[in-house]
């Protein structure tokens, strides 16, 4: 309570300002309210205006509660003016033209905008104009329409304050403007140019005060817009750091809309970077937050949009559609608030027309009348015969008027039946939108399944022929070799290695088809730890050298013995078997293959070369996709699933590595076929 009694002495006993509260730590209920007690009390003094006017501040930046600002800001105004306090109306004056902005009520904006302007000139403080100069340019680049006259008008304006707020040395001021010209840049699609306002914003504000509410705000737009515009250019990486400082920013000083905004951005950028669970952590909790929020549909409405990309990129159809349905929904009501903003600007550059027409009339009846008293004045001294003919002129004015009034009447029931008629062609447009929204999500929804479908069929098909064909000839041989070993004793041990032979390819076959499906499913898992990829390879080497000797094919291994990466060992060793399988398979008699490491700083390349004919470019594009027969042949007549480097790219790839092949066909000549697989470097055990 001391904190308390002290904070309220220092703010009107003291004679603090509006701008000084604004900038004060965040408000505590408590402060709050007995602000509101003070503010709306009995007491008509400057001290009172300061304190509506610090309350509406406050209300500005939390949208909850924004039809507070115009109330208290009014009535801060309508008391100043009694008082003939100018810097307190001035203050009233900028804080509902900026609010109206952002609140979509642009025509208003403006209008007020230029009476803060007409008022603080005459008061000749270079601030005070700089404020109304933002305020008309900040509105004027809100409108929706793409008229070049329009943009450089907001431009001209926004420009003039600047310069006034550098004069001054004003950064929170300096900053608004800057933002505000970059967002018009934006519009313009001068993205570089936007890059620098925006960048010149977050420069001025570099030694914001954590309680400056206001310059922390225009910080947090500084930095998100950066995030925007970096990721609009492709720079992820970058606009996730921007993003993530905004979203600091704005955590720091409450304002929920805003928080929402920079939620929603991280984790967009995390989708198109693949990291699926990040971007569901970040966009529940935009969702969280806005759902809060009173309107805010179109921040919402997007904020599903990515929900539904996402659960789409991870094959979950079902969830990616119920989010699309939800998504569509509330941007439709987005349109339908955003039509409604356009029809209350339309209103009111109707009412402003009418007024002025008013007023003109009025003061042209006035004109008249005067001058209809002064000649009765002149010339009723002399005759009274010109009187009544004035007075005869009179009554036809009266008649005159009435006439015209009736006109006016008959013009006001013309306008609003073209209104009425107006609304009912909206309603029907509105009927046929929501029948075509209705048919698009069937057909979305249609669209995914057949997809979903025929994936799932070809998926089938392809795994039953993989079994048809490739179980069933090693099947045979086994029942072959089993015959032989009953009418031939001499040559059992060979037919018994035989079968093993075959029973091994068969168990790796079937390995892969199980690899295969859990893949398709998702259900496969692998731990990353650190692994010394050295002895593994020499582990492979020896179980293949067997294999290898068969064709007169030799193996050699060139690597140190501390090649440390992060994987999944049992993963790890199958990527290495499949790539010196294949070698083995598909590289001639009598020739080398080679297993090699090399390290960089940050990755280990595990290198795996034959001497073969080489792959053809079409083979190369296809090569690691699943069920893929290349034009190829085993050298020994061994079978293929046409999964094997499939399975080996998604292994890879679950292990933060990439894999790729080099190779060109010979013009009659060997040139050798090169898999090399990089994965990250890491510690060795200690």
């Amino acid at each position: 309570m001391k904190i308390f009694a002290c904070t309220l002495l220092w703010l009107f006993s003291a004679g603090a300002t509006a701008e000084a509260f604004a900038t004060a730590t965040k408000p505590a209920p408590l402060l709050t309210d007995s602000l509101k007690v003070i503010a709306f009390s009995n007491r008509n003094d400057t001290k009172v205006v300061d304190a509506l006017n610090a309350l509406a501040r406050l209300f500005a930046y939390h949208a909850a509660v924004r039809d507070s600002v115009f109330i208290c800001a009014e009535r801060a105004a309508a008391l100043a003016d009694s008082l003939s306090y100018k810097r307190g109306r001035a203050e009233a004056l900028n804080i509902i033209g900026y609010t109206l902005t952002t609140v979509g009520k642009i025509e208003q904006a403006l209008e007020q905008s230029f009476v803060q302007l007409a008022f603080v000139e005459g008061m000749g403080e270079p601030r005070l104009i700089a404020q109304a100069l933002f305020n008309i340019g900040f509105a004027a680049g809100q409108q929706t329409t793409n008229n070049k006259s329009e943009h450089q008008r907001a431009r001209q304006y926004l420009l003039r304050g600047l310069a006034l707020s550098q004069q001054i040395l004003d950064s929170t001021l300096m900053a608004e403007c800057c933002n505000a010209l970059g967002r018009l840049s934006r519009k313009e699609g001068n993205i570089e140019e936007a890059l620098g306002y925006h960048s010149q914003a977050v420069a001025f504000l570099i030694n914001t005060n954590d309680n400056d509410i206001v310059a922390s705000e225009q910080l947090g737009w500084a930095l998100y817009s950066m995030g925007a515009i970096y990721e609009a250019q492709g720079k992820f990486p970058t606009a996730l750091e921007y993003a993530q400082q905004s979203l600091a920013v704005r955590t720091r000083i409450s304002t929920h809309f805003a928080v929402a905004v920079s939620l929603r951005l991280i984790a967009r950028l995390y989708y198109k970077q693949g990291k699926y669970a990040n971007a569901l952590e970040y966009v529940n909790k935009s969702i969280a937050i806005s759902n809060n929020l009173e309107g805010a549909f179109l921040v919402k409405s997007e904020n599903y949009q990515v929900l539904s990309a996402i659960y789409f990129a991870m094959n979950k159809h079902e969830a990616a559609l119920k989010w699309y349905k939800v998504y569509v929904t509330l941007k439709d009501s987005a349109s339908a608030l955003e039509t409604q903003y356009s029809m209350l600007n339309l209103q009111t550059k109707l009412n402003v027309e009418r007024q002025e027409r008013e007023k003109a009339v009025l003061v042209k009846d006035r004109e008249v009348q005067q001058a209809v008293i002064d000649r009765q004045r002149l010339l009723g001294v002399f005759i009274v015969g010109t009187g009544l003919i004035l007075f005869a002129l009179v009554l036809v004015l009266v008649r005159t008027n009435r006439i015209k009034q009736r006109k006016n009447q008959k013009i006001g029931v013309a306008y609003t039946e073209i209104r009425r008629q107006q609304e009912a062609l909206q309603e029907q447009a509105q009927e046929i939108e929501i029948t075509n929204t209705q048919l698009q999500e069937t057909n979305t929804a249609l669209q995914i399944t057949n997809t979903a479908l025929d994936e799932a069929n070809t998926f089938k098909m392809n795994m039953l022929s993989m079994v048809s064909h490739d179980l069933k000839n090693p099947l045979n041989n086994i029942i072959n070799y089993a015959g032989l070993v009953e009418e031939d004793a001499d040559n059992t041990v060979q037919y018994v290695r035989n079968i093993s032979q075959i029973g091994w390819r068969m168990l790796t076959f079937v390995e892969d088809l199980l690899d295969t499906a859990a893949l398709e499913l998702g259900k496969l898992e692998i731990s990353l730890e650190p692994l010394n990829l050295s002895q593994l390879i020499r582990e492979v080497e020896h179980r293949y050298a067997f294999y290898a000797a068969q064709k007169k094919q030799s193996i050699s291994i060139e690597t140190s013995d501390d090649c440390w990466i992060r994987g999944d060992e049992q993963r790890l060793r199958q990527v290495v078997d499949n790539l010196v399988s294949n070698a083995v398979k598909y590289a001639p008699r009598n020739t080398t293959i080679t297993i090699g490491l090399q390290q960089g700083n940050n990755y280990v390349r595990l290198v795996v070369s034959d001497e073969g004919p080489g792959i053809s470019e079409a083979d190369k594009k296809q090569m690691f996709g699943f069920f893929q027969r290349l034009s190829a042949q085993p050298t020994g007549g061994e079978s293929s699933s046409g999964v094997g480097l499939a399975i080996v790219k998604k292994l890879v790839e679950m292990m933060n590595g990439r894999v790729w092949c080099e190779s060109e066909l010979g013009d009659g000549l060997p040139s050798g076929a090169t898999f090399i697989v990089e994965l990250p470097r890491a510690e060795a055990k200690q």
